[in-house]
């Protein structure tokens, strides 16, 4: 039995060792079959298939990389010509804002040379209520100072007075009343008023009032003429500071005396409503603080006068001292009108006169005295007055900050009435 075993597990180790063997030889022989078949074409596609596909990428990955496109490709090149800042220049609004900002223009509007304005624009009416101290308004100058940022003049009624006001222009109130240290003339006469240098240095600021209305003197034809007031005479004070509280005592004031007796004026004596102080002087030999003024004749127009007073004659005067100061008639006009007030601005390139209800521009440059632009034409443009509700003739002018002016009138019938002042804007070429 066990034989027989032996037997069987012999004839299966021969079997399989037969089976081992036969693998092995076909083995060898597709080795050696494919060892012969190498050289041949066949090998190729395997070779091709494999190892082509993974060769071929590698180029593409050349041709897709973006770093060779990535010059092109990147912004940085083109950032100078996309950044705004080499454009800034020429876009910036810098280099133009003198042109846009009025600032730069301010020179041109403040006649030049010759310059004239060539109309107006801008009308704008103040409101002041009704009172006493206003009911024949003649006289009115602006101020440098200003109340809460508003405009301020003194102003005040002609015939006789002992009070100037300053007025807030915007709020139309009175801002104070000041009595003046002046004698009590029956036959006073305040016609008008300007606000100036105080002495050719102009570092202090004056006030000037003219107390030289003489209406009976325009009968009068030469030099022995007897109608009218003999003397006349301008006040002069230092410009009160609005500010400041004064105690109720009378300001004391500088009395200009003035004979127009043996000078070289047509007549002994005359009438004046107009009263101007030169801001800036001449190169001709005018300086700050002269004053000038125009004789008023209705009917004769031809002994109209311009005349001065300078500065060298009234500068040291004290307050409290009155003095005869000479006078000089230095110029004709070669516009004949009656002539009610005038006013200089303060930059001291432009006049305005005003006769009845026009008022006329003389431009004035540096080497021309005072005489020689009011000697001159007038502007073409001249400023007609527009009358409204209860206004009658107007006799005031004032320059404000330039290029504006002001008017005032006089109420009808001399009643209290609430007064109007208007603005305007002169407008240049």
């Amino acid at each position: 039995m066990q034989f027989f075993i032996f037997l069987v597990n012999l004839l299966v180790f021969m079997h399989e060792l037969h089976l081992v063997s036969s693998a092995d030889v076909l083995r060898r022989r597709l080795k050696n079959s494919a060892k012969k078949q190498v050289p041949k074409s066949e090998t190729k596609p395997k070779v091709t298939m494999s190892v082509a596909p993974k060769i071929i990428v590698v180029p593409d990955v050349a041709t897709a990389k973006v770093v060779p496109d990535v010059p092109t490709a990147k912004v940085v090149p083109d950032v100078p010509t996309v950044k705004v800042i080499p454009d800034v220049p020429t876009v910036k609004v810098i280099p133009d804002v003198p042109r846009v900002k009025v600032i730069p223009d301010v020179p041109t509007v403040k006649v030049p040379v010759s310059k004239c304005p060539i109309g107006r624009q801008g009308e704008l009416v103040y409101k002041v209520p009704s009172n006493d101290k206003f009911r024949e308004i003649s006289y009115m100058a602006y101020s440098n100072q200003t109340q809460q940022g508003n405009p301020v003049v003194w102003m005040g009624s002609d015939g006789f007075q002992n009070s100037i006001s300053v007025v807030n222009l915007s709020l139309g109130t009175i801002i104070n009343t000041y009595k003046l240290d002046v004698p009590a003339e029956a036959q006073a006469d305040w016609e008008s008023l300007t606000v100036g240098p105080c002495d050719s240095t102009g570092t202090k600021s004056c006030i000037y009032i003219g107390n030289k209305g003489n209406n009976p003197a325009n009968f009068c034809t030469d030099q022995n003429c007897k109608f009218g007031r003999e003397l006349v005479s301008i006040y002069k004070l230092e410009e009160p500071n609005i500010s400041k509280v004064y105690d109720s005592s009378p300001l004391k004031v500088a009395t200009l005396v003035i004979s127009y007796a043996g000078t070289n004026f047509p007549t002994s004596r005359a009438d004046s409503e107009s009263l101007i102080v030169d801001h800036v002087g001449d190169k001709a030999g005018g300086k700050a603080g002269d004053l000038y003024f125009i004789t008023k004749f209705v009917t004769r127009r031809d002994l109209e006068r311009v005349g001065k007073i300078s500065v060298e004659s009234h500068q040291n005067l004290s307050p409290g001292s009155s003095l005869t100061v000479p006078v000089t008639a230095v110029a004709s006009f070669l516009e004949e009108h009656t002539w009610t007030d005038a006013t200089m601005n303060r930059e001291g390139n432009l006049i305005a006169v005003r006769a009845s209800n026009n008022i006329y521009f003389f431009p004035r440059d540096q080497s021309q005295t005072v005489k020689d632009a009011l000697q001159g034409t007038p502007c073409p443009f001249v400023s007609a007055t527009v009358m409204r509700q209860n206004q009658t003739q107007f006799e005031s002018v004032t320059f404000l900050p330039f290029p504006y002016y002001a008017e005032a009138s006089e109420c009808s019938n001399e009643i209290a009435c609430d007064l109007s002042i208007t603005r305007y804007k002169l407008v240049f070429g």
